[in-house]
C-alpha cells in the first residue's frame, strides 16, 4: 500500500473552527456544508491562549518591569500580547492562486496579518482522500453505500494514533515551541451524490515559538527565527529544515504505527501489504489523474514545493525585519540617552547660574558692609583729628575750629565739648557740697578733725585750679 502523510505550518490560527464553537461551525456549514455536528471531535490538550501566556511570560515581565523607572513602561501579559498582534513589520504572508494556464501564482493573503502572530499552527494527518478508484471513463467508483472507494486511505483510528504519538514527542524535541491547544478532528467532509464523504482526519496543533535570551525588552519574547535558532536551525531555510525533520519524524511515526496495526490486523496486512510513504513531486513521480496528467496529490505536493520556497524568502525578510527592529531600538536607545544627557547638563547650567547669583549676592553684602566700615571709620578718625587739634591750639582758636566742624546730629564738635565740660563741672559741684557737708560735721564734733579737714578740702582747692574754697567756708 502507498499514502502520503501531511505537515503543514499554518500562519493562521482558526480558535473557534478548531473548538468547534457552535455559532462558528453554523456560520460555515451555511456557507459549505463540511462539519458533521457531533462528529467525532476530541481535545487532546485543553488550554487557551492567554493562559499559554501567562504561563511563558509571567517571569519576564515581572523582571522587565522591575528594571523600569517610568510606570508607561511597565506592562501585563495583555498588553505585551496586544504589542505582538499589533507588529506588523515584516512581508506579508502569501497563498497560492492557480491561474488559467495551470501554473501557479503566489499572492497576498489579506486573512493574515504581517509581522509576528500571537500563535502558530501545525495541521497533521496520514492517508490520502484524494485518489479515488475510478472506471474506464475517470468516474469515481462508490461502493453499494455511496462511499467512494480510496485505496490510499488510511483506517480514522490508525490515523488517530500516528498523531498521538506525534503529539507525546512534539514538547520533547521542540523545546522552544510552547504548546496551546491541540484538537482532533475526524468529523469534516462533503457530500457526494446525497451521501457523506469523511475527508481525512487530522490533528490541530497550536504552539508559541519563542526565544530566550534578548537584551532589550523582555529576555523571552514570541519569535519564530529565534526559536528556531535556539532548536539548531537557524540562518536561511531554517523554517523548511525543521518541518522537513518533523515530516521525516511523522513518516516514521506512520510506519511504526501501520506495522502494529497490521500485526494485530492480518486481514488488513494481507489485503494491503507494506506501507510506502511516498511524495508525488520529491519521489518524481506523477501519477494519471483528471484530464491534466497531474493528480490532485501532485498538484498538492508542488504547491508544498513552492510553499518552500516562499517561506524561506519570507523568513529571511523576517530575519531582516527583526534586524531592523533592533537598530531602531539601539537609536532610540541613543535618542533617549542624548535626551537625558542634555537634561543633567540644563540641571548642572542651573545649578551653576544659582551659585553664580549667590556669590554675587554675597559680594554685594560684603562691598556694602566694607563701604559701611569705611564711613565709620572716617568719621571717627575725623573727630579723633578734631579733638587733637582742639586740644593743640589756644581756646579762642580752638573753639573757632570746633565750631566748624560738624557732628553726625547736626550739632558741632564744640557743642559737644561744651555739654562734656558741662557734665565735668557738675560732678565736681556734686563733690564739692557732698565734702562741705561731711566737713561741716566733723568740725562739730571734732575741732581737731575740723582742721585736718579744712587743710584736706584747702589742698582740693588747689589741685581744682579755684581759690577761695576755703574762705567761703
Amino acid at each position: 500500500m502507498r499514502t502520503t502523510t501531511r505537515l503543514h505550518n499554518n500562519q493562521m490560527v482558526a480558535h473557534g473552527h478548531n473548538q468547534r464553537d457552535p455559532e462558528i461551525v453554523k456560520k460555515e456549514n451555511e456557507k459549505r456544508p463540511h462539519i458533521l455536528v457531533g462528529g467525532d471531535h476530541e481535545v487532546l490538550i485543553k488550554g487557551d491562549l492567554r493562559g499559554a501566556y501567562i504561563g511563558l511570560f509571567s517571569g519576564p515581565l515581572e523582571a522587565y518591569n522591575a528594571s523600569q523607572k517610568r510606570a508607561d513602561r511597565r506592562m501585563d501579559v495583555d498588553d505585551y500580547m496586544r504589542s505582538v498582534e499589533e507588529d506588523t513589520r515584516g512581508n506579508p504572508a502569501t497563498k497560492k492562486v492557480k491561474r488559467t494556464d495551470g501554473t501557479i501564482k503566489p499572492v497576498e493573503d489579506k486573512r493574515v496579518k504581517r509581522g509576528k502572530k500571537l500563535s502558530y499552527e501545525f495541521i497533521v494527518s496520514a492517508g490520502n482522500v484524494v485518489q479515488k478508484k475510478r472506471d474506464a471513463n475517470k468516474r469515481v467508483i462508490t461502493d453499494q453505500s455511496g462511499k467512494e472507494i480510496r485505496p490510499e486511505e488510511l483506517p480514522p483510528a490508525m490515523v488517530k494514533e500516528i498523531c498521538k504519538r506525534y503529539l507525546a514527542g512534539f514538547g520533547q524535541r521542540n523545546s522552544h515551541m510552547h504548546i496551546v491547544r491541540c484538537d482532533w478532528h475526524a468529523d469534516e467532509g462533503y457530500y457526494r451524490n446525497g451521501v457523506w464523504q469523511f475527508g481525512t482526519p487530522h490533528m490541530h496543533l497550536e504552539y508559541i515559538p519563542f526565544g530566550d535570551g534578548y537584551k532589550r525588552g523582555l529576555s523571552r519574547q514570541v519569535s519564530m527565527s529565534k526559536a528556531l535558532e535556539q532548536q539548531g536551525y537557524g540562518g536561511a531555510g531554517g523554517l523548511q529544515a525543521w518541518q522537513a525533520a518533523e515530516r521525516d519524524i511523522l513518516d516514521q511515526i506512520t510506519r511504526d504505527v501501520y506495522k502494529e496495526y497490521c500485526k494485530d490486523n492480518p486481514d488488513y496486512y494481507a489485503q494491503h501489504g507494506d506501507l510506502e510513504i511516498y511524495k508525488p513531486i520529491r519521489d518524481g513521480k506523477r501519477d494519471a489523474a483528471d484530464g491534466d496528467g497531474v493528480s490532485p496529490e501532485a498538484f498538492v505536493a508542488e504547491m508544498e514545493a513552492l510553499d518552500e520556497i516562499i517561506a524561506q524568502v519570507v523568513e529571511l525578510e523576517a530575519q531582516a525585519e527583526e534586524k531592523k527592529k533592533e537598530l531602531e531600538d539601539m537609536q532610540k536607545a541613543m535618542r533617549d540617552a542624548r535626551a537625558d544627557q542634555a537634561a543633567r547638563e540644563h540641571d548642572l547650567a542651573a545649578r551653576e547660574a544659582t551659585i553664580k547669583r549667590a556669590e554675587a549676592a554675597q559680594d554685594a553684602e560684603r562691598n556694602a558692609w566694607r563701604d559701611d566700615a569705611d564711613a565709620a571709620l572716617k568719621s571717627l578718625m575725623a573727630a579723633q583729628k578734631a579733638y587733637e587739634q582742639a586740644t593743640a591750639t589756644p581756646d579762642a582758636a580752638r573753639d573757632a575750629y570746633m565750631a566748624s566742624v560738624p557732628y553726625s546730629d547736626g550739632s558741632t564738635v564744640l557743642d559737644h565739648y561744651k555739654a562734656a565740660q558741662a557734665r565735668q563741672a557738675a560732678k565736681l559741684d556734686a563733690r564739692r557740697t557732698d565734702a562741705r557737708q561731711r566737713t561741716h560735721k566733723a568740725y562739730t564734733s571734732n575741732a581737731g578733725a575740723a582742721a585736718r579737714v579744712l587743710a584736706a578740702a584747702t589742698d582740693m582747692d588747689a589741685g581744682s585750679g579755684h581759690s577761695g574754697w576755703g574762705q567761703e567756708f
